[in-house]
């Protein structure tokens, strides 16, 4: 725990835990997944080179691919919120990035299928505004092209859609995302087109207003990711029809009529709801008939006859078509990815698969109830975990076997008989769920809250212990309720991740999860577009006649298998537990097949801060209980939990070996038992106490050599300061001889006598003749020969000879002065040198910084902003940007003292906050400039509303507030509610035109004249670039940027001869002015253009 954090506060977020990888959501974005990481973690040979890393994992299966021909798979888990689907998209860009080369369109779509996927199965919960609804295995096809592998296609399996959000959500949460967003952001035309209501508030299934900050741009990324991916005008209307649909037939009112039954109160409701099926039909003669809906609704089949239902009953037959309605959109939208995503794959490619599941949930320790829906997301955990430990088992057996190690038994906890608790065949939770369906479905009452009682009474007598008879292995595992327990409906099971209480309350009703006879045969007569796409891969055993002939049926009896958790009884009754229980079987079975890599995901608290005040151990340890790495821990630490290398073991323990002669006698007095070592082939195995006691020997090592290095440098400092300087005194100017010393300078050694003469002193060399003639030194030099001038000879000689000594001397004599100058030089240089070398580091990392932030802030508003200037400024306890400013300027100067490594690293992360802060109020400050006011945006706000002018809305907007002040919110609260609603929308809008009115935009009376002098200008640039390309000679102005690279990149060449160069500098001066005039030009239209249409 403290090592997570302490590598969280250093915003490491990943850390290895044997071959688990934790991930900790670090809430903000991060400069850790650029492509220099993505090429670094590809080289990677050990986990030990580079710091943990997603990529290392992403790397090790694409490796392990590549080298054994094997399918990998990635199993990714965690809490809502922790980050699994991000860690998924950081995992397809990395795989698209490196093996997707010659295949981008197919990159494109693989990244495209996350929209679509988020806004249709993604929702905002208490503990996460993008909460995925579902789990997902992405399938990366590889097919070997040229000595590589290539991704070829793709796939995408779903599991347990949280079908039940369609029809409920508790407080504070929200159906799915794309249910607001058609609404808020649909045009009014597309709305008159989808009979799409105005406002959330119309619909039952919504029923509240909960705006989040990307809706708008999510929706658009939906829609574009729709075209992307090739689905046609006819399908992206039929996804709409049927969305609007839903909504309508949550809008279907139900009261009790005589004798009790059903009746339903709004057929018109009926009518639009069956109008919205029919306009997604594909056969023109299959049509949804309103009065057979409203049987299906309301009656149900019992021994061939026809017999009203309660409301409750209609009710529950009214939620389950919604929400299989939707299961069956999805599945389509999923089905026509996989069609797009199918590429060149054959079905003998390989495949690297990607798991993105739900964590372990157990909602009661936060207030809340678990139900049938937690049991499963549970369920397929446990099965997780029993995988997850045979692999941890066998890489563990794997290992001490490769190196030739003793090998001993480790007991794990073996959660098989927690899982045949919930799944066996002959007595578990599922079979007897599967007999009370029976039992419902039999029955002509509504019983089902009859039978979760039976379901209780039926669990605590099979799985009961007696004492003096034997139990069944799931009785331990199981936990029936308490005495102090309130709640009859309640009993509890021990999961390996803590024991987990369940509420059985309509488990029946949610396990039906199947529609009645009577609305399979309103559907039936029904032939929808979505429908018969939908019934090939569910019904593969289908002819096509039988696809064409009847579609619905096909697709609503598609789980029409035996149920594997069931009694065989001959009766074949479709339940939510057994299609799971089937999906995760297959899922479990293709899993077993892969060499698989496990990633977990943290969520440090749960108000998705980044800051580390605000990181919660009770939660953090919880998650680490509950995604197996706390028993993880404990079946690598039964072993030898530390695996070193010999050659890191000598690195790094080198100094503690020396304190021995070798290093078996080392590990023979530190370990004289041999429990707590072992050596292998390659590695040392070490046990927990073995590595504390080398890490503290080693570190009394390094504080000894500390020590070691101040005392000898204070005595070579002193021993230096000791040391006897030599004389040095000036020759006098007028001895000749002496100027053989350099610099007219002779140092006193006892050996300077050997080559220099005294002052004064006569020549004892040979002499010269007295009779020689008296010639010009020139002409003694032409005449004598060099050999018969003995006295230049002996000088000539003695010269050299002395230039030699002097030379030796300089090199051995300290002449202190002279070294200490040329190292005083030296020292200059390289403070120099760190100095630029830190101001470059300084500026990139900066420029760095800014554009990091700038992907993170850019594209929110200025509220969003000025909330994230203020969390800022208070986590460094600033009161305003302006001491920002102030101690930014102070940080910089102490980076450029400080030399401590610590406190530098704590240095830079708070210069990285500031530039942050900084950035964030440059932000502010040009949205705030850059928005205006103008007349169109106006006018364009009242005609969303609904109002043809401005002063319609401000008459409707002073009768709102009239009319609140006369309603009572107690008596009248959906009047109260729905003005206040309209005041709210209005209000901003009447701000917005005073604004305008006090302070209107420059320019708005002379329109016209500024239209003409802008056409005019436009006319002169046209020609003036179509001089310039003529002179050019091209024609295409798109040419332009690819020829200034080109000739860019032609100058960069230092071997490019001098005219050539001169020519080519030419020409990238005329295409850079071709190119300043035609963004001048198109700068212009389009100014031109928005001046019409504001004069239009």
């Amino acid at each position: 725990m403290q090592n997570l954090k302490k590598r969280y506060e250093k915003k490491q977020i990943y850390t290895y835990i044997g071959p688990i990888l934790v991930s900790v959501n670090p809430f903000q974005p991060l400069p850790i997944y650029h492509e220099d990481e993505v090429k670094k973690y590809l080289e990677t040979k050990s986990k030990e080179e580079n710091p943990s890393h997603l990529f290392y994992i992403a790397s090790s299966a694409y490796k392990s691919l590549m080298d054994f021909g094997k399918s990998q798979g990635i199993i990714i888990s965690g809490e809502s919120g922790a980050g699994k689907s991000e860690c998924t998209k950081r995992l397809l860009k990395f795989f698209t990035d490196i093996a997707s080369t010659n295949n981008d369109r197919l990159a494109n779509y693989i990244q495209s299928t996350g929209p679509i996927l988020d806004s249709l199965g993604n929702a905002k919960t208490r503990r996460n505004e993008n909460s995925s609804r579902f789990g997902k295995f992405i399938k990366l096809l590889f097919d070997k092209k040229k000595g590589h592998f290539e991704i070829s296609g793709a796939e995408i399996n779903t599991y347990l859609l949280e079908k039940t959000r369609v029809t409920f959500q508790d407080k504070d949460e929200r159906n799915y995302h794309v249910f607001h967003q058609m609404i808020n952001y649909c045009s009014p035309e597309q709305k008159a087109k989808y009979q799409i209501l105005q406002s959330e508030l119309d619909y039952k299934y919504l029923g509240k207003e909960i705006a989040l900050p990307g809706d708008k741009k999510q929706f658009e990324i939906f829609l574009s990711a729709l075209e992307e991916l090739k689905f046609s005008t006819q399908e992206i209307d039929a996804i709409f029809y049927l969305l609007s649909a839903i909504l309508h037939l949550g809008n279907v009112t139900i009261v009790k009529g005589p004798n009790d039954s059903a009746v339903i109160e709004n057929p018109e409701v009926i009518n639009i709801f069956c109008d919205l099926i029919n306009k997604t039909s594909a056969l023109d003669s299959k049509k949804v008939s309103p009065s057979k809906m409203i049987e299906a609704l309301t009656h149900k089949t019992f021994l061939k006859d026809k017999h009203s239902v309660s409301v409750v009953e209609a009710i529950r037959y009214q939620d389950t078509l919604a929400r299989e309605l939707y299961s069956m959109l999805f599945d389509w939208v999923v089905f026509k990815l996989n069609a797009s995503l199918l590429g060149t794959s054959s079905e003998d490619s390989i495949y690297i698969g990607i798991l993105d599941i739900f964590g372990f949930e157990n909602f009661s320790q936060f207030g809340g109830k678990n139900s049938l829906e937690q049991l499963l997301i549970n369920y397929a955990n446990e099965k997780l975990q029993s995988q997850f430990n045979e692999t941890i088992f066998k890489a563990e057996q794997e290992d001490y076997n490769q190196e030739g190690i003793k090998w001993e038994n480790i007991d794990y906890e073996d959660n098989s008989a927690c899982v045949s608790l919930i799944d066996d065949r002959a007595r578990s939770i599922m079979s007897i769920l599967y007999d009370l369906l029976l039992q419902m479905n039999r029955s002509n009452k509504d019983i089902s809250s009859d039978l979760d009682k039976s379901l209780i009474v039926q669990l605590e007598e099979t799985f009961k212990i007696q004492k003096g008879k034997p139990s069944p292995p799931q009785a331990a595992y199981f936990v029936k309720r308490g005495p102090k327990e309130a709640d009859p409906l309640v009993f509890s099971i021990r999961h390996f991740a803590g024991e987990t209480k369940y509420n059985v309350t309509k488990w029946n009703i949610k396990n039906g999860g199947n529609l009645t006879p009577l609305l399979k045969e309103a559907m039936e007569s029904f032939g929808n577009l979505i429908v018969t796409d939908m019934v090939s891969p569910f019904v593969p055993e289908a002819t096509p006649s039988t696809h064409l002939k009847n579609p619905i049926k096909a697709l609503f009896n598609k789980v029409t298998h035996k149920q594997p958790a069931t009694p065989s009884k001959g009766t074949n009754v479709s339940s939510v537990c057994a299609t799971y229980q089937q999906k995760l079987n297959n899922l479990m079975s293709m899993l077993s097949t892969l060499e698989r890599h496990y990633v977990r995901c943290i969520k440090p608290n749960d108000i998705a801060s980044p800051f580390l005040n605000h990181w919660d151990e009770h939660k953090i340890l919880d998650q680490l209980r509950c995604n197996g790495i706390v028993e993880s821990i404990k079946v690598r630490k039964a072993g030898y939990p530390h695996r070193i290398p010999f050659t890191t073991f000598q690195e790094r323990y080198g100094s503690v070996i020396a304190l021995y002669n070798n290093k078996l006698e080392m590990f023979s007095k530190l370990d004289p038992s041999g429990t707590i070592s072992a050596m292998g082939r390659t590695k040392y195995f070490l046990k927990d106490q073995l590595i504390n006691s080398l890490n503290q020997k080693r570190r009394e090592l390094q504080a000894a050599l500390t020590i070691q290095i101040f005392v000898r440098s204070s005595l070579a400092i002193e021993k230096y300061n000791n040391i006897p300087r030599p004389v040095i005194t000036p020759l006098p100017k007028a001895a000749p001889p002496q100027k053989i010393v350099a610099d007219n300078v002779v140092v006193e050694w006892p050996y300077s006598s050997t080559f220099i003469r005294p002052p004064n002193t006569p020549y004892q060399g040979t002499a010269l003749p007295t009779n020689r003639p008296q010639t010009t030194r020139k002409e003694s030099q032409q005449n004598i020969p060099k050999q018969q001038h003995p006295e230049i000879r002996i000088y000539r000689e003695k010269k050299d000879e002395a230039l030699k000594l002097s030379a030796v001397a300089r090199t051995k004599v300290p002449l202190f002065k002279r070294n200490l100058k040329i190292r005083a030089e030296k020292q200059n240089q390289i403070n120099s040198a760190k100095k630029e070398e830190e101001r470059v580091e300084t500026t990139t990392r900066n420029e760095r910084i800014i554009t990091e932030e700038k992907k993170m802030y850019d594209n929110e508003d200025v509220d969003y902003l000025r909330a994230a200037l203020k969390q800022h400024l208070e986590s460094l306890n600033l009161p305003s940007v302006e001491e920002a400013t102030i101690a930014l300027k102070a940080t910089e100067s102490q980076l450029l003292k400080v030399k401590v490594s610590a406190r530098v690293q704590k240095l830079k992360e708070k210069r990285e906050a500031l530039l942050t802060i900084l950035h964030i109020d440059q932000l502010i400050a040009s949205k705030d400039t850059v928005v205006s006011v103008t007349l169109e945006e106006i006018v364009q706000q009242c005609i969303d509303n609904d109002f043809h002018t401005i002063e319609e809305l401000l008459s409707a907007l002073e009768d709102k507030e009239k009319e609140i002040k006369t309603l009572d919110p107690k008596k009248n609260s959906f009047a109260y509610e729905s003005a206040k609603t309209d005041i709210e929308c209005f209000s901003p809008i009447r701000d917005l035109w005073v604004q305008y009115k006090s302070n209107p935009p420059k320019g708005t009376n002379n329109t016209a004249a500024q239209i003409t002098t802008l056409e005019k200008e436009i006319k002169e640039k046209s020609e003036e670039l179509l001089q310039v390309m003529t002179s050019l000679g091209f024609e295409d102005e798109a040419l332009i940027q690819s020829r200034i690279d080109t000739q860019t990149k032609l100058l960069a060449n230092p071997k490019l001869p001098a005219p050539r160069r001169e020519a080519n500098t030419r020409l990238l001066n005329a295409l850079q002015k071709a190119l300043e005039i035609s963004n001048s030009l198109t700068e212009k239209k389009q100014s031109l253009q928005r001046l019409q249409v504001k004069c239009s």
